[in-house]
């Protein structure tokens, strides 16, 4: 489910839609939705990585959320290079959208030095992320 289809759509501070995906901010955390058949790798990424740095700065610990809602690549080889660019990102949500996105999550998670998390929906993703952050901002006490 997309974002804008979930109820967490209304948390959404600031949205960009830029070459490689959607990109919606929320309050502690980005929550992407890469594009059909995009390949994510260091290049590709400096201008959402910009973007994420320029909304949460450097030192606010925040989360990140890839909610696969498309089919697309990434070289987990430059995970260490992105992390060095947000160094306040404190832990990667993933919400695969079918079975080799759940595979691919296993490869993912080895080549990444920050808590790399697997979720089964987006509210999941949201909920285990603001308890990881140590917020109490939790989508049942606000939207239910």
């Amino acid at each position: 489910m997309k974002l804008i289809n979930s109820k967490l759509s209304n948390l959404q501070v600031e949205s960009h839609t830029l070459k490689v995906g959607d990109f919606y901010f929320l309050k502690d955390m980005v929550i992407a939705e890469i594009g059909e058949g995009v390949h994510i790798d260091f290049n590709t990424s400096l201008e959402y990585t910009e973007l994420i740095r320029s909304f949460y700065g450097n030192t606010e610990p925040f989360g990140y959320i890839c909610n696969r809602v498309n089919n697309f690549s990434i070289s987990p080889l430059d995970y260490p290079k992105f992390n060095s660019l947000l160094k306040n990102l404190a832990i990667y949500g993933i919400v695969p959208n079918n079975h080799l996105d759940r595979a691919n999550f296993e490869i993912e998670k080895r080549f990444c030095d920050k808590p790399y998390k697997r979720f089964s929906d987006l509210e999941t993703a949201y909920n285990q992320l603001n308890i990881f952050l140590n917020k109490s901002e939790l989508v049942s006490h606000k939207l239910y």
